[in-house]
């Protein structure tokens, strides 16, 4: 893990950023945009392979079996465009290149349950209420 001492010298320029964007938001020079309804975000620092999809869908599961109307909001990664897409399983109509594989797997093991894939989080937080979600996951 030798990686992390390559690294370190740049920890006061990520704090002095974090420092730089908590004023911008809290001097309102960037705008803050809340949804009507309730957001998870599920994700940490670390990319790949630690479980976030599988959580995600966990929790749209229960979410379902509780009565709620979630709607999965991800950034598809890996995909060639950058256009919303919504994908609804359990057989999607989309491609991994289209939408991302993630997204794709998702759609066929939450069926019913939409999947919208945006970069734009609001645009697709806006997309999810039009569709009737009364939460919207993150899988970020």
């Amino acid at each position: 893990m030798a990686w992390r001492y390559f690294l370190l010298p740049l920890t006061p320029v990520d704090r002095g950023a974090v420092a730089v964007r908590r004023t911008a938001y809290r001097r309102g020079w960037i705008r803050r945009t809340r949804l009507a309804v309730p957001v998870i975000s599920v994700g940490n620092l670390t990319f790949g392979g630690t479980g976030k999809t599988p959580t995600v869908i966990a929790l749209a599961r229960d979410l379902v079996r509780m009565g709620r109307r979630p709607a999965v909001l991800t950034r598809g990664y890996k995909r060639l465009d950058d256009e919303q897409v919504v994908v609804v399983g359990p057989k999607p109509r989309q491609t991994a290149t289209e939408v991302g594989d993630e997204p794709l797997e998702m759609a066929r093991r939450l069926p019913g349950v939409p999947v919208i894939v945006d970069a734009d989080r609001v645009r697709g937080g806006t997309e999810a209420q039009r569709l009737g979600a009364d939460v919207v996951l993150l899988d970020d």
